[in-house]
């Protein structure tokens, strides 16, 4: 076992962030899942491992790998029978536990189909599964298995559509393969499986992320944005009103960070879909700041890091058609000073990455000293 400083990227969501990767210095921890707000990826590459249980999990998922299908759904030790034409029933020792559906391979979960009635397969099966009270909600795809919980019990705050976990069983490493049996198996996902604890200790870890987060905001962040505006501003002598005008010019630029990290998390902003976009965009920047932390890289020289920002919310505010992003206007991002003084203000100055600098690390990173599994 090594000890180790990950840099643990945040994604902001609303106020709460779920993790979205991990950085450490020895790169990009791989796990071969599709996550989305079912789970936190720091419980899956971390706390799993400390799991009394993961050496046999490494033995039952290795004798699974290769199976696809109805194989696949055997070997994770479910019985099944068929419910309809479309969906099976799966059950552990006798109960109920899963409704699953067998996608042919030219088919999507989210995408509407003919078998499925003109609906997608997810939409189609949770709607079975909640005529049936059933809790989870299996697909597979040859060897390709996702999960979905029709109580939307996931911490990321996703539409239950959105919310499920997935794995590609033959692409899992051999560090990752017990995560197979850990999250699929008829023992993960019977009543009280080894899937709910994993699930309560990712809430545990994001909510201890939000609320140090919380932390940062108000002992990092806003200090630093604030000590840098009033140094840009020359406030030698501050009054009160000043003081009060650049703390609120503080806050308009937090507010602008976060408005920004929403928006891409949530689709509002292209950094899926638009490869211009994304090599410009805060998780962009937020990988970048990790990089360099991760390897003790100093605080960079210059203005670079103020620029870069600048140009996203010129973006949001006017739009951007290379980088498919429309128009939101809004006040927040209005450099008018009849309609927002401190956004007025905020356009005259350029903030060094002496103060940005430190200002984004502590929105965006948070340091975390864990325990991890040799690479």
């Amino acid at each position: 076992m090594l000890r180790k400083k990950l840099i643990v990227v945040v994604d902001i969501l609303g106020h709460f962030p779920h993790i979205i990767i991990i950085w450490s210095a020895k790169g990009f921890l791989y796990v071969t899942l599709t996550y989305e707000g079912l789970l936190s990826l720091h419980e899956l590459t971390h706390g799993t491992r400390q799991r009394s249980d993961w050496l046999s999990s490494v033995q039952k998922s290795t004798n699974i790998i290769g199976k696809s299908r109805n194989e696949l759904i055997s070997a994770l030790g479910f019985n099944s029978s068929r419910l309809d034409n479309l969906t099976e029933l799966l059950t552990a020792e006798d109960e109920r536990t899963a409704l699953a559906v067998l996608l042919n391979e030219n088919e999507i979960p989210e995408m509407s189909a003919d078998r499925f009635n003109n609906v997608s397969p997810v939409s189609y099966a949770l709607t079975k599964a909640d005529k049936e009270r059933l809790p989870w909600v299996v697909m597979v795809q040859g060897d390709r298995i996702r999960i979905y919980n029709t109580k939307n019990i996931g911490f990321g705050r996703r539409g239950r559509t959105e919310t499920y976990v997935e794995c590609q069983s033959s692409l899992l490493s051999s560090d990752d393969v017990g995560l197979l049996w850990l999250l699929f198996s008829s023992d993960a996902l019977k009543e009280g499986g080894t899937i709910d604890s994993v699930l309560e200790e990712s809430k545990r870890f994001a909510a201890g992320i939000a609320d140090r987060l919380r932390e940062r905001i108000y002992d990092i962040v806003v200090p630093q944005l604030a000590m840098g505006i009033a140094k840009e501003r020359n406030l030698i002598n501050p009054t009160k009103d000043q003081l009060a005008f650049t703390y609120q010019m503080a806050l308009t630029v937090l507010f602008r960070l976060l408005f920004i990290a929403y928006a891409e998390d949530r689709d509002l902003l292209p950094y899926k879909n638009n490869e211009a976009y994304r090599k410009r965009s805060l998780k962009q920047k937020s990988l970048e700041l990790a990089e360099a932390t991760s390897n003790q890289t100093s605080i960079s020289q210059g203005y670079h890091h103020w620029s870069e920002i600048n140009l996203l919310w010129k973006a949001v505010f006017h739009g951007n058609i290379e980088w498919g992003v429309p128009a939101y206007d809004g006040t927040i991002f209005s450099s008018d000073e009849a309609v927002s003084p401190d956004g007025a203000a905020i356009a005259k100055i350029t903030l060094p990455n002496s103060s940005f600098e430190e200002a984004l690390r502590g929105l965006l990173l948070i340091e975390s000293d864990v325990s991890s599994y040799a690479r």
